[in-house]
């Protein structure tokens, strides 16, 4: 799977950063990637949820904000339980990115909490 979503946010990154999280994750395979604005003060929360539904998962945070990305393979029948978690998870008013690749092929889906 290519990872569009992580392409997106590396885009504007130092280029040692664009490097080693771009390293970090080519290995990871899956069909499924989101991206989604959390808040500052569980930000480790949400990236520990992610990982217990088998992301694998960087947070790009800085003085203002956190984006906590995840990529990893779920299953067709756990689709809309993660996406309604995601709903949860992303700052209202901030949408959340997901790139799924399905049995009806790929698609791009942005969540508007």
């Amino acid at each position: 799977m290519k990872k569009i979503i992580l392409e997106q946010l590396l885009a504007d990154k130092p280029g040692d950063t664009k490097q080693k999280v771009g390293n970090a994750f080519q290995a990871v395979q899956g069909n499924f990637e989101f991206a989604a604005s959390v808040s500052m003060a569980i930000t480790q929360q949400r990236m520990d949820e992610a990982s217990v539904r088998g992301f694998i998962v960087w947070c790009n945070k800085d003085a203002k904000s956190a984006i906590v990305y995840g990529a990893g393979n779920i299953y067709q029948d756990k689709f809309t339980d993660c996406m309604n978690w995601l709903k949860l998870i992303g700052i209202k008013g901030e949408t959340v990115m997901v790139h799924f690749e399905g049995n009806d092929g790929d698609k791009l889906i942005n969540i508007q909490n």
